[in-house]
């Protein structure tokens, strides 16, 4: 509580600063800076509000730091809301008239901005905020075409800007194209991640198609098959002769045996999750992968990327990021002394700053818990204890940041 405390003080101190350049870069938008200021502190618990009520979680960070450039004051977000929402708002000034510029993603979202802002500025306000969909892009939906594709932090397909994996058939919403329009950042319908996408990874469609997609039933492929990774998920016709007709986004359709898939969707008890776990273990059927940052699809996997696979797979509902997954979670064994807490299936969180988690393991029992890490004797997921005495478990405990109880949440027809 003390260090988000004092990240949010430092907050403080910094739109304080960024105010006084206001004041001094331009006597126009300095005039009316307290109204600014009164915006954006009205405007930030209202925002953590709806955004916790959106994204189903105990807390989200909406830290606004106002940026100025000539008569227009940019309303600088906190980095990680990039990865939930769309966030890009500005104030331009006609006249000392303040004009909302930008876009954001839901109708909500600018209801509650434009509502604070007729509140914050006396003489009025005009907005141009736009919402999903948005007029620049051409159609504003897509299904994913590859057996797998990668997702970056920004459009440059380099591995050290991976965020994220998904499988064949995911449904994404299209919020923005790369400048040479290769890349376009999407929305990914399951879990809400946003990252950028290779368009030709992409088919992309109107929301009629879009809709019947999500919609639809699905089949969960139950192990790597030739052109299907484990997890993916495709709609499905019921078969006949021991297999299922699998659709794919491109059209063409699959015979798929049935002891292959599994057909339902209800989430899975909690000892055959911690089974499934199991098997990414390196002697096991999944397994054998090293450790890689925004791993999400086969055997390379990153610490949340691991938990979210495996909860998918038993069609539990989990954000992607650690940090999204403890805040999604409810709290349980705040500290060690408290591990009789922890039920097998929990998660258990671990902090390198004190504010946020930065890595996840699920709870198997007796204070064992399975993660994927780089850390240790092999690069990959592995066992590890918190009531252990090698200095490697140790280290764990040190950093120990909490655990978490999953909502039983089914993921549904969303792929």
């Amino acid at each position: 509580m003390f260090a988000l405390f004092s990240r949010k003080t430092a907050y403080c101190l910094l739109a304080s600063c960024a105010f006084l350049g206001i004041v001094l870069f331009s006597s126009s938008v300095g005039a009316i800076a307290p109204q600014v200021q009164q915006f954006i502190d009205t405007l930030t618990p209202q925002m953590e509000r709806h955004l916790q009520q959106s994204l189903q979680r105990r807390e989200v960070f909406f830290d606004v730091t106002p940026q100025p450039d000539g008569n227009r004051i940019e309303l600088q977000p906190y980095a990680r809301l990039d990865r939930d929402t769309v966030f890009e708002v500005a104030l331009t000034y006609d006249r000392d008239f303040p004009v909302l510029t930008g876009k954001v993603f839901t109708a909500a979202e600018r209801n509650t901005i434009e509502r604070v802002a007729h509140e914050s500025f006396p003489t009025g306000v005009r907005s141009q905020l736009a919402i999903f969909p948005y007029d620049d892009i051409d159609l504003d939906y897509a299904i994913t075409t590859a057996p797998y594709s990668n997702l970056y932090t920004r459009p440059d397909p380099k591995i050290e800007n991976l965020a994220t994996q998904v499988r064949l058939g995911t449904a994404v919403k299209l919020l923005e194209y790369s400048r040479d329009r290769r890349f376009v950042r999407v929305r990914i319908e399951d879990d809400g991640y946003l990252a950028w996408i290779d368009r030709a990874e992409l088919r992309e469609c109107d929301r009629a198609e879009f809709e019947r997609w999500v919609g639809a039933p699905k089949a969960f492929v139950a192990r790597d098959l030739d052109s299907l990774y484990f997890g993916t998920r495709l709609p499905y016709q019921n078969g006949d002769r021991g297999a299922v007709t699998l659709t794919t986004p491109d059209g063409p359709t699959l015979r798929v045996a049935y002891a292959d898939l599994v057909l339902d969707d209800r989430p899975i008890a909690p000892a055959h999750l911690l089974e499934l776990a199991k098997q990414f273990l390196p002697d096991r059927p999944y397994g054998g992968g090293s450790y890689l940052w925004g791993g999400t699809v086969g055997k390379r996997l990153d610490c949340s990327g691991f938990v979210q696979t495996v909860l998918r797979a038993g069609n539990l509902y989990i954000p992607r990021d650690a940090y999204q997954q403890q805040l999604y979670s409810t709290p349980v064994a705040a500290t060690l002394d408290l591990l009789d807490e922890l039920q097998a299936g929990d998660l258990v969180f671990f902090s390198n700053n004190g504010r946020l988690a930065t890595h996840v393991g699920i709870y198997l029992g007796d204070g064992e818990f399975i993660h994927s890490t780089h850390r240790g004797p092999y690069s990959g997921v592995k066992i590890n204890s918190l009531r252990g005495s090698t200095a490697y478990d140790r280290s764990f405990q040190s950093i120990y940041f909490g655990g978490g109880r999953v909502p039983r949440v089914a993921i549904g027809n969303k792929t």
